[in-house]
């Protein structure tokens, strides 16, 4: 029988991490049991202890003296006063190996500069969150592009999205310099403080994909001196409302369609996502030619984004170089995110995330737009074959039970 549906708490703790490891299994009731303190404590104690303190990882600085040499992946090395829980990491800092499986909220952040000039137009660095198996094979959760103008000055590689991790998987940052640099190496720029990694458990109950069943939130009802209790109502008033927090509505597109943008004035142009790419929990629908990802259930929301766009033409530093990615809801965009690309050929990433409060049936959507008319955008051509994520789409229910921003 298992120990965390008979009355004990049943899952380990793991000496590493100070959380329950698996996340605890939610409660069934039957006819007629005796609901004993070890039930009670198993069916509830367990669960929002899990949840009041989730598996999470961040790292804050990296280990000196590292170098990024043109041409040649940088498996980033983080400082060792990580603070980790529920994650185990290698001897060199460079993997951290989930305990537990579910949706992660992942976001890593770092600033870099050269030793010289740029070539011509920028370099182009490249910022990979990657994800390890146990035989060690590695595929991508998100890579973005910034390009690098400016001589001895920061450049900053930031990126946010959920994903979801099996236990026993690893995680980690690699960055990459374009084999054209004049520079042969990058270098980190000074400063723990301007190096992060982060992760944390947003979905402890989806254990097999991103798409686990996910639970609507339910109406709770007070508790009453008194009443008969059937199985039904301690469903009800714990389990199912446990099971909210565990596996909330969600949704992550992961690739493009096809499109092309001409900049006009005051105009945008909404980025069309791939239904086959598109893994939702919850009742989220893509909609408008894949244009629009709409709200299932109302709650607060955490939303990121991220997109590569070409530029067509000629070279250039000018402001016709400038393009915005906004977050759009039911058609009024909540923020926007400028972007410089002097490249042509070579594509740059817009990036953002949010928290957002939604209504059911609120319509959420990628724009982009440019501040010079008549210069083309689309979507880089990439090789089919190339399993990289450079886009992605994505809200997770942080809140079920809220009722605006302001709770």
């Amino acid at each position: 029988m298992d120990p965390r549906r008979s009355g004990s708490l049943g899952p380990r703790q793991d000496h590493l991490s100070g959380v329950a490891i698996p996340a605890p299994a939610l409660a069934t009731w039957a006819r007629r049991e005796v609901v004993t303190a070890d039930k009670l404590n198993a069916a509830t104690l367990a669960p929002l202890t899990y949840l009041s303190n989730p598996p999470r990882l961040t790292c804050r600085g990296v280990v000196a003296d590292q170098r990024l040499p043109k041409g040649q992946r940088l498996y980033v090395r983080w400082a060792p006063s990580s603070d980790i829980n529920g994650f185990t990491a290698d001897a060199d800092t460079r993997w951290f190996t989930a305990q537990d499986s579910g949706i992660y909220d992942l976001s890593a952040s770092l600033t870099v500069e050269s030793n010289g000039a740029p070539q011509a137009n920028g370099d182009g660095v490249l910022l990979f969150l990657i994800k390890r198996a146990a035989n060690g094979t590695q595929t991508s959760f998100a890579v973005i592009r910034e390009i690098y103008e400016q001589p001895v000055s920061p450049q900053l590689l930031a990126v946010q999205t959920p994903a979801f991790l099996q236990a026993g998987e690893s995680i980690g940052v690699a960055l990459y310099l374009d084999s054209g640099s004049q520079s042969s190496t990058y270098q980190f720029s000074y400063g723990d403080a301007q190096h992060t990694f982060h992760a944390r458990m947003v979905g402890a109950g989806a254990t097999t994909s991103f798409g686990s069943p996910s639970e609507p939130p339910v109406a709770i009802p007070d508790w009453t001196d008194g009443e008969l209790l059937a199985p039904a109502d301690l469903m009800a008033r714990i389990s199912h409302p446990l099971q909210t927090l565990y596996n909330p509505s969600r949704f992550l597109a992961s690739s493009v369609l096809d499109y092309t943008y001409t900049a006009f004035p005051n105009q945008r142009r909404s980025i069309p996502w791939r239904g086959s790419a598109f893994e939702q929990s919850g009742g989220w629908t893509l909609g408008a030619g894949g244009t629009t990802a709409t709200a299932p259930q109302a709650g607060v929301y955490l939303v990121s984004y991220f997109t590569a766009v070409e530029r067509n033409g000629t070279p250039s530093t000018q402001p016709d170089a400038a393009f915005q990615v906004h977050l759009v809801r039911n058609s009024a965009a909540i923020t926007v995110h400028h972007r410089q690309l002097t490249r042509t050929g070579m594509w740059a990433s817009g990036v953002g995330s949010e928290l957002v409060f939604l209504n059911a049936g609120d319509a959420l959507s990628i724009d982009l737009s440019a501040s010079k008319p008549g210069i083309t955008w689309r979507n880089p051509a990439i090789d089919p074959s190339n399993t990289e994520v450079w886009h992605s789409f994505s809200a997770v229910m942080l809140a079920p039970s809220a009722t605006s921003m302001q709770g």
